[in-house]
């Protein structure tokens, strides 16, 4: 999987036209920092607020996850790794994490196992899926 988000997709996501985006594909690295700042932006009892200047990230996040399993996944992965707290993990865990994997756990299982292998950040977010 690339490290990029193409343009086409991230508006068909949204629901918006492309001439509605910036010019270029969306870097996964720059999806998950923004993402994290709508995250935090929140708290559990109150989630960040729609008009929060990265709102979009949410709505893209959640695309991804029902949508583009693979993509989504990726974009998971990038959020992970771009924790800086173990509160940031919980966010991503208990998020996009969790819904990828009630929703396509089967066919991501694999990958889910090798990157938990491979990388002791995401094997620690698996434990906040409930």
């Amino acid at each position: 999987m690339k490290d990029v988000l193409p343009r086409t997709l991230v508006a068909d996501a949204l629901g918006v036209g492309e001439d509605a985006l910036p010019p270029g594909d969306l870097p996964l690295d720059r999806l998950a920092e923004r993402f994290l700042a709508y995250l935090r932006a929140g708290d559990a009892d109150d989630p960040a607020p729609a008009d929060h200047p990265d709102a979009w990230t949410y709505a893209l996040m959640d695309a991804l996850t029902r949508d583009h399993p693979a993509r989504g996944f990726a974009a998971v992965v990038a959020a992970v790794a771009a924790c800086d707290t173990p509160e940031d993990v919980a966010l991503v865990a208990a998020g996009p994490l969790e819904d990828l994997i009630v929703q396509h756990g089967a066919d991501l299982i694999d990958a889910v196992e090798t990157r938990a292998a491979a990388a002791p950040r995401f094997a620690y977010a698996l434990t906040g899926v409930w």
